[in-house]
């Protein structure tokens, strides 16, 4: 067996490793995406308050994205499975570049993802097929192999997507497979991004098509087709939030998400990055990224007359990525700030629960 074989199934196994200890029911495989308290306090947003306060520290989006966890809870009840399953599958293939060193094999491992994606949930996977390297107008497809249904997250999207009508199912993968090729471009990039587009480009696949998919699953969300140009504009500034709150840890991996044209303008050299990060050079560019996910954060906003309130909901991340850039222009765009380390570290997770709930009740974000 070839090395690249052995790559390949060596990060198949270690996709379906989790699947075994998770019970085969819906059920279990939502509770996998996220622990599931019920409350019975009256007060919906005690509950959530409650909720929040009563999870447990096992849950995966405690451990990697708790903001989305709070405003996942949020959501109308009926979208609230759907909506774990997909920040899970978030952040599974997120978790890609981390996980594994070699690009070799977190571009196979992402694969896999995009594989059972297709293999799994309904769709003709054209758009996998259009961003094969090469142009392909095929793909060599994966055997279908039962263990890849039975991942957990998988599961949960399965369970999630199969009340849906099949328009919006549909559209679910599409807005996934946009995600998961969007990371594997990411694997792929073998310095800074290219340019402010290409940037923008990958923050509206990564970030964006996530609150897309969250619009297709949440009833009474799409009653205004403004609700996905909500989506595209807010989930594109989360996703450039999100970069600059992970410089630090961006740094230690070897990643830098500042675009070309933004480093040369700024005459930032990069071998200083780590130790000069208060540098004039560094805050202009980190301002020209802060500013553009700023001027993406109003135009979604810009929108709220316009939305439903299931809508409303979905947007809510605006909130703490808001926050966030908030913060670092006080710290006059020293992303490399102690106080910005992580953007969860911005203000408490007291006042992070009580400023969402205040917004999710008022229907802003």
């Amino acid at each position: 067996m070839s090395a690249s074989r052995r790559l390949l199934a060596l990060s198949r196994a270690r996709g379906l490793a989790t699947a075994a200890s998770v019970g085969d029911t819906p059920r279990a495989a939502v509770e996998y995406c996220v622990s599931h308290v019920r409350c019975g306090a009256k007060s919906k947003w005690f509950a959530l308050l409650f909720a929040v306060l009563r999870l447990s520290h096992s849950a995966p989006h405690r451990q990697y994205d708790y903001e989305g966890y709070l405003c996942t809870l949020a959501l109308p009840p009926a979208a609230r499975a759907a909506g774990f399953a997909v920040r899970a599958y978030n952040i599974e293939t997120a978790k890609v570049l981390d996980s594994a060193k070699e690009k070799p094999l977190q571009l196979m491992r992402l694969r896999w993802w995009r594989d059972a994606l297709a293999d799994t949930l309904p769709g003709a996977g054209q758009e996998a097929e259009a961003g094969d390297s090469g142009g392909a107008s095929s793909r060599r497809k994966t055997a279908v192999n039962p263990a890849v249904a039975g991942h957990p997250v998988l599961r949960a999207l399965t369970a999630a997507t199969a009340s849906l009508a099949s328009q919006d199912a549909a559209a679910v993968r599409a807005c996934l497979e946009r995600l998961t090729l969007a990371r594997e471009a990411d694997a792929g990039l073998e310095d800074l991004p290219p340019s402010t587009e290409a940037l923008l480009v990958y923050a509206q696949a990564a970030g964006g098509s996530v609150l897309e998919a969250l619009m297709h699953c949440t009833p009474g969300a799409l009653d205004d087709s403004v609700a996905l140009d909500g989506a595209r504009a807010v989930g594109t500034a989360v996703c450039l939030a999100a970069l600059l709150a992970g410089t630090r840890h961006h740094l230690a991996a070897g990643r830098i998400y500042l675009p070309v044209d933004i480093v040369a303008d700024a005459s930032l050299q990069l071998d200083s990055l780590r130790t000069q990060g208060s540098s004039d050079a560094a805050r202009k560019a980190f301002s020209a990224v802060a500013q553009t996910a700023q001027r993406y954060l109003t135009d979604g906003r810009a929108l709220r007359d316009r939305l439903t309130p299931p809508a409303a909901k979905v947007l809510l991340p605006a909130t703490p990525a808001g926050l966030y850039l908030d913060a670092l222009a006080g710290e006059g765009y020293n992303a490399l700030a102690d106080r910005l380390a992580r953007r969860g570290g911005v203000v408490s997770p007291t006042s992070l629960q009580v400023r969402l709930a205040w917004a999710a009740w008022r229907g802003t974000y």
